[in-house]
């Protein structure tokens, strides 16, 4: 029988079955392969059934007219889902957002540490305390902010950005933006992790500060303020509250969100 301009088979108890967008492609995919295999013809079939790339006119001309329809249907099924998209994002965001009502942090912690004392056994103490104030926690927001009124934030920013061109210590450092108090924004389900990576104890090959990379003839005072939230918080409300943190403290370096 015939359904919404396809041939569907009948199924063993006399039903037809429905057609789906993933049956249509591979249908459409072998039919387009037999067509032009037959006339010696090369096409590329994965940008034209995976990217529903229109053949070009002569081509589509050469079609069998039941062909000729597979593609405008195909086409018309990656139209619609685009044009739902703003109303689909739309409910998704609303639903956020009541979700976000009345979310609050569990507790708020605040450390001070100068990047001199870096080399010594501040480090471990100072993670230590973090560790312990966490309370094992996996829903965590932070942020690093300077507290040196002595210099330049362009000179802070001159100095990580040559470490980084430099590769300085083998380590990765996290993106460049511009100039800000602000030095860093994120999220973690492994804060005392985090923040070993942060300070450059971590492994060289995840993005952060690197604190101890280069920081540390600076003598910056710095206040690490983290934010400690209930564990049953999905990631998704999470998300979005590291991302209006970001947006307010438009941090130095790092980018926004996990992309």
């Amino acid at each position: 029988m015939t359904m919404d301009g396809f041939l569907v088979h009948d199924t063993g108890a006399g039903k037809a079955s429905k057609p789906t967008e993933e049956n249509i492609r591979g249908k459409l995919q072998r039919k387009v392969s037999q067509f032009f295999s037959y006339r010696g013809i090369l096409w590329s079939r994965h940008i034209f059934v995976c990217s529903f790339s229109r053949p070009p006119r002569s081509t589509m001309n050469r079609m069998p007219s039941k062909l000729q329809a597979d593609v405008t249907y195909i086409e018309q099924l990656a139209r619609d889902d685009f044009l739902a998209l703003p109303s689909k994002a739309q409910q998704s965001l609303i639903k956020l957002a009541r979700e976000l009502e009345g979310v609050v942090p569990v507790a708020t912690g605040v450390w001070t540490f100068n990047t001199a004392e870096l080399a010594h056994a501040a480090v471990p103490l100072l993670v230590g305390q973090v560790q312990a104030w966490a309370q094992g926690s996996q829903q965590c927001i932070y942020y690093f902010e300077c507290q040196t009124t002595s210099l330049d934030l362009e000179r802070i920013h001159s100095v990580f950005s040559r470490a980084k061109d430099d590769n300085v210590g083998g380590r990765a450092y996290a993106r460049l933006n511009h100039p800000n108090a602000c030095l860093y924004v994120g999220s973690s389900r492994a804060i005392k992790k985090r923040l070993s990576e942060h300070l450059g104890l971590g492994a060289a090959s995840t993005y952060a500060l690197q604190l101890s990379h280069w920081a540390a003839p600076l003598k910056l005072d710095l206040r690490f303020v983290c934010a400690r939230y209930d564990e049953h918080i999905d990631y998704a409300s999470i998300q979005m509250l590291e991302d209006a943190l970001w947006h307010r403290k438009q941090p130095m370096f790092g980018r926004q969100g996990r992309k």
